[in-house]
């Protein structure tokens, strides 16, 4: 399922660069598809590492969902999927 999240997301990226208020994410969800896409989840990570990793995968599942808080096709309905990328995304990839 986590292959199928990330072909979604690599799909929405293209939604995303030509988006003015998420196009400057476009390096940090790329940067987590990539973190995650090269993850192996032999069950040997420490509980730190897989709380980030179920950060990163929940941010994800929030961008491809088009009905979230606020619908992605509201005005203004990227306001919340900005916010949780950016924080969460931040966060799991410790940037921040």
């Amino acid at each position: 399922m986590l292959a199928e999240l990330l072909d979604l997301v690599r799909l929405r990226l293209v939604r995303i660069r030509a988006d003015e208020h998420l196009a400057h994410l476009a390096t940090l969800i790329a940067d987590a598809v990539a973190w995650l896409d090269g993850i192996a989840f032999d069950g040997g990570a420490s509980a730190a590492a897989v709380a980030r990793r179920r950060m990163a995968v929940a941010a994800l599942s929030y961008l491809v969902d088009f009905n979230d808080v606020i619908p992605d096709d509201a005005p203004g309905g990227t306001v919340d999927d900005q916010v949780v990328l950016e924080v969460v995304l931040s966060r799991a990839l410790d940037r921040g």
